[in-house]
């Protein structure tokens, strides 16, 4: 195959892909991808993050379209401070009412978003452990914030069991969302018919960019309608087993500076015209 790098749009998760195990992006990843761009090519990132935990990131980077916030409820464009895509969740307080009797544990996270605030619903070591990962804080909920558009909720937890039980609460009710997991341990809500994938298409369409070729590359569960809907699709190796389909390539572990071996050993190999010279 031949890549038209003027024409190729690169989409990466962060967490589990671009980032290392310290929150981080590696000089090795940040050299890559600043030279994919300035020889023309587009990049992105794709994450569950809301946009405070996410636009550092974006901003490290020199990222000048578009990124994809809260698993695709959102897409923002930071440069001009306004969104292309927002979804939010249709009465997140009939939601409150039906997880609560499952919610009284210290076992359990539970955070709550709106497009600027997170607010956790009781708080304990797991919401301070995911504040330090996230680099945010978390408000105090009350109930005066269902007066805002509410966006997602997320529920952290090592007890599997407790995280499906609420899954299995959730479906049966019929509330009107998508669960995923984010993570091993992260359940999801966000609004109907909603993914990375599907604001990819938005993102899309709205630029005009039908004709580019979509590289996309992530870890976990809400990752896969992202791979699905690109031309070249990637997996990491620390990828969750659910999302190592025969149709997807693989790539370097998220330790490993997988954006990096994308680029060098897919991208630039196949651009027509253009010889890497480390």
């Amino acid at each position: 195959m031949t890549v038209n790098i003027n024409s190729t749009l690169l989409v990466s998760d962060l967490d589990g892909t671009l980032l290392n195990s310290s929150q981080n992006i590696s000089l090795e990843n940040k050299e890559a991808i600043a030279r994919f761009q300035a020889e023309g090519g587009k990049f992105t990132i794709a994450t569950g993050r809301m946009k405070e935990a996410a636009l550092p990131y974006a901003k490290e980077l020199n990222v000048n379209i578009p990124i994809i916030l809260y698993n695709g409820a959102v897409v923002y464009d930071h440069i001009n401070n306004k969104n292309i895509l927002f979804k939010t969740l249709n009465n997140p307080e009939e939601l409150l009412s039906i997880i609560h009797p499952l919610i009284k544990t210290n076992n359990l996270g539970l955070m709550m978003y709106d497009e600027s605030n997170v607010y956790a619903l009781n708080r304990n070591n797991i919401v301070e452990n995911y504040e330090a990962k996230e680099k945010i804080k978390c408000n105090n909920f009350s109930h005066d914030v269902f007066k805002n558009s509410i966006l997602k909720f997320l529920f952290i937890s090592n007890d599997i069991t407790l995280l499906e039980s609420i899954k299995k609460k959730i479906q049966l009710s019929n509330y009107p969302c998508e669960l995923i997991y984010s993570e091993t341990n992260y359940l999801e809500v966000i609004p109907a018919d909603t993914s990375k994938g599907i604001a990819l298409s938005n993102l899309i369409i709205n630029k005009g960019w039908e004709s580019m070729s979509k590289i996309c590359v992530g870890d976990n569960h809400n990752d896969l309608s992202l791979l699905i809907a690109a031309d070249y699709a990637f997996y990491v190796e620390n990828a969750v087993e659910e999302i190592k389909r025969k149709e997807f390539k693989t790539c370097n572990h998220h330790e490993q500076h997988a954006i990096k071996d994308i680029i060098d050993s897919f991208i630039f190999p196949n651009v027509s015209g253009f010889n890497c010279i480390e």
